[in-house]
């Protein structure tokens, strides 16, 4: 997953790239006549829709980077099929993950990034706890003005 929302998934004929982006979310909401937060709650509780789940992998692969008419000949091709052996539930899943990145756009990296933390358990250095040295004494000359 990607801070982008984006996610790569098995579907298909092979891995795809997957992202719901605030277009796809608008066209979502157009077609399903729900918001985001809504479908993603009907998605993850077993309260969905066959043409939910196809739409949302459909956009997703747009969201993605996939042509339009491409997006929709995968997914032509693929979803039933597709539906047929991983079974419905698989579906679900793949849906509520895309929705899940979308929404949450998490990165891969950890939160506080390891090599942070693991600095600041380290212990200070000589040279990073010495005083510094006052600055030289410098004489400046009065302006007689």
């Amino acid at each position: 997953m990607s801070a982008d929302g984006s996610i790569e998934l098995p579907f298909g004929d092979g891995r795809h790239l997957f992202r719901l982006a605030i277009g796809q979310w608008r066209k979502l909401e157009e077609l399903r006549k729900l918001g985001p937060l809504r479908l993603y709650d009907r998605v993850r509780n077993g309260d969905w829709f066959t043409e939910d789940l196809y739409q949302s992998i459909r956009l997703g692969l747009i969201g993605g980077g996939m042509a339009a008419p491409e997006a929709l000949r995968l997914t032509d091709l693929y979803f039933d099929d597709w539906l047929k052996a991983r079974g419905l539930l698989n579906a679900e899943g793949l849906v509520a993950v895309i929705m899940g990145a979308s929404l949450v756009g998490m990165e891969t990296d950890p939160v506080g990034k390891p090599k942070a933390r693991a600095a600041a358990r380290k212990p200070a250095s000589r040279a990073s706890t010495a005083t510094p040295s006052p600055p030289a004494a410098s004489r400046r000359s009065r302006s007689t003005g």
